[in-house]
């Protein structure tokens, strides 16, 4: 697991695209009874997609894009200070995140003190809450505010409900009630991340189109809340309020407290669809939980597809590159002719990065920067591969009379046909114990030859009946019992 260049490419762009399909397709989604659950649920999902850009070993080997070289390439470029593109970009996006982060919290702060310092207790607002709110858990206090012309619920930690000191006694109930539904349904929480996220990546435009739908849905979820088992007069009745209030929303400066507090767009369309879903007041159904269930899937699966691409076959080719820049007296190399060495040097590496080699086409057998007592390691080899190790030896002792010169050796097709047919991280240990076995069974011939017939030389006819006692398995036994300090088996020269 790493974070690289392709990583963060790869986690903006695909959280890019699913924002955007979310975005054109939130009316739709939110037309089902649980859409507004499902539509949030899809929200957190890719934004968790957008804060999490690392790269994980695929589950499939799907190789990097190409339209991504060149890209890479060029934000590794000198040029400016010895920094490169990449490094300039860091920077500049630390700096300018890190100022709207400052910016964000002190003025959440200074709001929130504001606020505290200009609320008045009133009796009479304690008795309407109490009588909305049973819940004895819930920590919130009410307040009435002469210096603001809105309610809202405000607070974190400390949550509190802000009530205008004009407001009529007849709309208290009413606002009230959907102030407490935003902070039970956790959307003060919800809201303060998504200003987070907006500063850290404040230079993705999809990001503050997800905000301002994710306003929009908390809002009409909060209503649907709100008056959920009301009938048409009451249902009536909470539109009026909330036009009222949409109203005095509409005329105030609003940046500051919608900086603070995340507010809803107030554009006419989206007045229009809250009092759409107040007034069609639908009901959750079936359909609306496997329609849900089946954009989970699809969102998911693309998460998961995006985290199956790796950039290790490129930085393997690329490292080609820079080696030979590195070279004294190299003839400086153009960014086109790099680029075409690059994607030249890939064919030669698998998705791991790992050198295939160009006669056998396996990779995973470079012992380069591989320490011997992590490759000389004795592990488990099929028994199928033994046999046919045991055979090839004794044939090829018998063929050769014993001198072991490999002319007539066909051990290069058992390890290959091993080596094709187990995992790469075990080829190396495997190939090696493999050889290990090889020589056992060797030195085995060569000593029943000399029990057998004691003035026996390597180059003469193999006595008649000598190797006729040997099985395989007697010498696979007694290799157990001779393992070196890294895991070599101990056989006599």
């Amino acid at each position: 697991m790493q974070i690289n260049e392709t990583s963060i490419m790869c986690a903006i762009l695909v959280s890019s695209l699913l924002m955007g399909i979310i975005h054109l397709g939130r009316k739709k989604i939110l037309d089902f009874g649980r859409g507004i659950s499902v539509f949030i649920v899809l929200v957190v999902i890719v934004l968790l997609r957008l804060i999490l850009p690392v790269e994980l070993p695929p589950m499939e080997e799907v190789p990097l894009v190409s339209v991504f070289h060149p890209i890479m390439f060029l934000l590794h470029e000198k040029i400016l200070w010895n920094l490169s593109c990449a490094e300039i970009m860091v920077i500049i996006w630390a700096v300018v995140a890190s100022i709207l982060l400052v910016s964000f919290m002190v003025m959440y702060i200074r709001f929130i003190h504001d606020v505290i310092k200009t609320s008045i207790h009133d009796d009479v607002l304690d008795h309407i809450f109490s009588t909305i709110s049973t819940d004895k858990r819930c920590r919130t206090k009410i307040f009435y505010n002469e210096s603001t012309e809105i309610p809202f619920s405000a607070g974190v930690i400390k949550r509190m409900i802000i009530i205008p000191k004009d407001t009529e006694m007849a709309d208290l109930q009413m606002i009230v009630r959907h102030e407490l539904t935003h902070i039970k349904n956790g959307d003060l929480v919800i809201k303060l991340c998504m200003n987070i996220i907006c500063c850290v990546f404040w230079f993705n435009p999809f990001v503050y189109k997800i905000r301002k739908d994710l306003a929009q849905t908390l809002e009409i979820r909060c209503d649907r809340d709100v008056t959920l088992g009301m009938d048409d007069a009451q249902r009536a009745r909470y539109l009026e309020v909330l036009l009222s209030v949409l109203r005095r929303n509409g005329n105030l400066k609003r940046k500051y407290i919608n900086s603070a507090l995340f507010e809803g767009d107030l554009a006419v369309s989206n007045i229009k669809e809250r009092f759409e879903n107040v007034e069609a007041g639908k009901a959750r159904n079936v359909k609306s939980i496997l329609v849900g269930a089946i954009m989970m899937i699809v969102v998911l699966s693309l998460i998961c597809l995006s985290y199956m691409f790796s950039s290790k076959q490129y930085r393997a080719a690329a490292k080609m590159v820079y080696e030979i820049e590195a070279i004294p007296d190299t003839v400086p190399l153009e960014t086109d002719q790099k680029l075409r060495l690059i994607n030249l040097w890939m064919k030669d590496y698998d998705i791991d990065g790992d050198f295939i080699d160009p006669v056998t086409g396996i990779a995973g057998m470079l012992v380069n920067d591989i320490p011997l007592e992590e490759r000389h390691v004795i592990i488990d080899v099929p028994e199928k591969y033994r046999q046919m190790m045991f055979d090839e030896t004794m044939r090829n002792f018998v063929q050769e009379k014993g001198t072991g010169k490999g002319d007539t050796s066909l051990r290069s097709e058992v390890f290959r046909e091993y080596q094709q047919n187990t995992r790469k991280k075990d080829r190396l240990k495997g190939t090696w114990t493999l050889e290990q076995y090889e020589r056992a069974y060797s030195q085995a011939f060569y000593d029943a030859c000399r029990e057998y017939d004691s003035v026996w030389e390597a180059g003469k006819e193999i006595p008649a009946g000598a190797l006729d006692g040997i099985t395989r398995g007697s010498i696979d036994n007694s290799l157990v019992k001779g393992i070196g300090e890294y895991g070599e088996i101990l056989v006599r020269e």
